[in-house]
């Protein structure tokens, strides 16, 4: 199996991830996180909308780029 990876800048695509629902008071916050080849999260950052439509709104359109960041990736894999 060839291992492909594309980067963006210092950043891996396959690094970064989204979690919607974090240990908060407060339900507007979310995590995006970068993590190491070993899993581990090396940076995390706490988002935190004005709304919880707005968090509603920011998740989906970051889960629609990661995933359409995954399936380029994977086209381009299997192209080599």
């Amino acid at each position: 199996m060839n291992e492909c990876k594309l980067c963006c800048g210092r950043v891996q695509m396959n690094q970064v991830g989204l979690r919607e629902v974090v240990k908060s008071d407060d339900d507007r916050r979310f995590e995006i996180s970068v993590t190491s080849k070993r899993g581990r999260a090396v940076e995390v950052w706490t988002m935190q909308a004005a709304t919880q439509q707005l968090k509603m709104e920011w998740v989906a359109r970051i889960k629609k780029l990661l995933m359409k960041q995954f399936f380029s990736i994977r086209r381009m894999c299997r192209l080599l």
